[in-house]
């Protein structure tokens, strides 16, 4: 049975922006309270590798989300078995949550080559706006201007059958405005399918630099 679609009900947006302040402030301690929906094994922390200037390889590198074990070993949210170890909400809000972990990195300190993969999300037409004007880009100082009021700018949450379908927007230097969804199973242990239920560039921009 099909979910009635949600959109903007301001909850998602809320969430989404205090994500981007926290990873603005590097304030990864709060990643948790803020991930409310998500809990992690019994003396695991969930926390964040902020990649170093001095971890660059001569290729990039980035950050990743990672849960730390009580012995201190670590998970990378790039294994499979990172995942599974996480028990999550299965709502509309524990899918949102997901989704942003599940992005979290594309908007985390990198270097290099890895800038190909920054992603400026933004929930409302108010933010892409700001984002256009206020954020620094690569190439231009200023992206040309096109019809951004065109656009309906939220995130959608769907669910079918057993899988929520969870959607957002962003603006990349080297792509423009997209909006992927993806395809979140919530059902006993998480699961994210790794191809896109939906990807569609909705305005093309490319700022020209390569690294």
């Amino acid at each position: 049975m099909e979910t009635p679609i949600i959109t903007a009900t301001g909850y998602e947006e809320t969430v989404g922006k205090r994500l981007q302040q926290l990873a603005k402030e590097k304030d990864f301690d709060s990643l948790g309270n803020v991930l409310n929906k998500v809990h992690v094994p019994e003396g695991f922390k969930l926390a964040i590798h902020a990649v170093s200037e001095q971890e660059e390889c001569g290729m990039g590198a980035e950050s990743y989300t990672m849960l730390v074990a009580p012995d201190g070993e670590t998970i990378s949210d790039k294994d499979k078995e990172f995942w599974k170890m996480l028990k999550v909400e299965d709502s509309p809000e524990g899918a949102w949550q997901v989704y942003l972990l599940h992005n979290l990195w594309h908007y985390l300190p990198m270097f290099w080559h890895a800038f190909y993969e920054e992603r400026h999300y933004v929930y409302s037409i108010d933010q892409l706006k700001m984002t256009l004007r206020y954020q620094p880009h690569f190439g231009d100082e200023v992206v040309p201007a096109f019809d951004v009021d065109q656009f309906e700018i939220h995130p959608v949450i769907n669910r079918v059958g057993n899988i929520w379908h969870v959607g957002a927007h962003f603006w990349s230097d080297f792509e423009g405005l997209v909006y992927e969804e993806l395809k979140i199973s919530l059902s006993g242990k998480v699961h994210i399918y790794s191809r896109p239920a939906s990807r569609k560039i909705l305005h093309h921009y490319d700022c020209g630099i390569c690294f």
